[in-house]
């Protein structure tokens, strides 16, 4: 049974993977940041009343040190040195795009299936698949979280966990997925306060909508979904900076969803195991 539950998951959303070009074309090109304001130039004029300045030292006039720039490399549309975001249309242009949602999405779909049967809980973690896959691809090449994806799949888990509460009763998942939300997302913003430039606020949006599922499904998802996602950020930074021998390497920007997605799939396989493995 479960093998056949596997399989129309894997169809369906591999089915919904497929358009996903079509998807991202439509979608609307974020509002352009806007540029700082100059510095205003020094006039030369002196107040008056105004103090002399005292000499410099020899070690105040000292150059300081400057960091050497980030070797630029791509890796299937991620650029190390930041460039002008790649427009929606051309991105939905790209070859083999609809061939690999369409494949990733069936394929975790599939596994999710295989792994939950014939159970309510598949209409909580099914139908986000397809827009995790875009949402992952999209920030991977964009650095960019659209709205108009996030917001929409967290809108409709919380309503799929209302709607299973109504008809199955099960309120203690429902009230679990969201504290497990508001924590999470609690958490991510506060890093976003504190470093924004290392963490977008779409990736604050993207807390929301995984950790509700992983909530749903358990404690131990919640905690080793959003700890692995931590922790997978920063393996590739490691492995190019240790091939190429090169250690500033390891300050590339790269992009947070994608790896915050992959956690949050190994935290709902291995959740459940590595919990029972620790604590017997």
């Amino acid at each position: 049974m479960s093998a056949l539950v596997g399989l129309g998951c894997a169809a369906a959303a591999g089915l919904v993977g497929w358009f996903t070009p079509v998807v991202v074309r439509r979608l609307p090109e974020p509002d352009p940041e806007p540029e700082p304001e100059p510095e205003p130039e020094p006039t030369g004029e002196s107040d008056g009343d105004a103090e002399p300045s005292p000499e410099k030292g020899e070690h105040d006039t000292a150059p300081r040190r400057q960091r050497k720039p980030i070797p630029d490399f791509s890796l299937w549309g991620m650029h190390a040195v930041e460039r002008e975001k790649e427009l929606y249309r051309d991105l939905a242009d790209v070859r083999g795009l609809a061939l690999f949602c369409a494949l990733a999405s069936a394929l975790v779909a599939g596994l999710l299936g295989l792994k939950f049967g014939w159970y309510p809980v598949l209409a909580v973690v099914i139908p986000p698949v397809p827009v995790l896959v875009a949402i992952a691809v999209l920030d991977w090449r964009t650095r960019y979280i659209p709205n108009r994806l996030v917001l929409p799949a967290t809108a409709y888990v919380v309503l799929a966990g209302v709607v299973l509460w109504l008809v199955v009763d099960a309120q203690t998942e429902l009230i679990r997925g969201l504290l497990g939300l508001v924590a999470v997302r609690t958490f991510f913003w506060v890093l976003w306060f504190i470093r924004a430039a290392g963490m977008g606020f779409g990736d604050v949006r993207l807390s929301a909508l995984l950790s509700f599922v992983l909530a749903y499904l358990g404690p131990a998802e919640l905690v080793l979904g959003i700890w692995l996602g931590f922790i997978l950020f920063g393996v590739p930074g490691l492995l190019i900076s240790a091939i190429k021998r090169d250690y500033r390497l390891m300050r590339v920007p790269f992009p947070f969803g994608p790896f915050m997605v992959l956690g949050a799939l190994l935290g709902i396989f291995l959740g459940q195991p590595v919990t029972d493995l620790l604590y017997g």
